[in-house]
């Protein structure tokens, strides 16, 4: 059976941990071009595909992302949340950026999907 540090030394995740700290510790016009670059390669990739691409929007995180993806790299792709889960000041939020809400799944016993079922079921 393979280790921990064997299986990390096999996938080159050492080399991944340096360059992520390297990156982390580059001023912040760095990380923002950086992003851009990732994003429009990303974007580029899914069209060379024929794939759409979307943002999951949840809570602050990734309305920033979904921000960032229209607002710097001109990236239109739809934001798209289960806003249900999410508190009532962030659906007002979802509302307002035009974000697309999928509605509840029904559970196995009849009941909607909730946030505190969310977490108790999957952490």
């Amino acid at each position: 059976m393979e280790s921990v540090q064997e299986r990390m030394k096999r996938i080159g995740a050492y080399e991944k941990i340096a360059s992520f700290m390297q990156k982390e510790k580059q001023p912040y016009e760095f990380k923002r071009k950086y992003a851009q670059m990732r994003a429009e390669e990303f974007r580029t990739e899914c069209d060379r595909r024929g794939l759409n691409c979307h943002v999951s929007v949840g809570g602050l995180d990734s309305i920033v992302l979904y921000l960032f993806l229209h607002e710097i790299c001109d990236i239109d792709a739809p934001g798209v949340s289960a806003s249900y889960l999410e508190d009532k000041s962030i659906q007002k939020v979802h509302k307002a950026l035009g974000i697309i809400n999928v509605p509840p799944l029904k559970r196995d016993d009849g009941t909607y999907w909730s946030k505190p079922k969310v977490i108790q079921e999957f952490g």
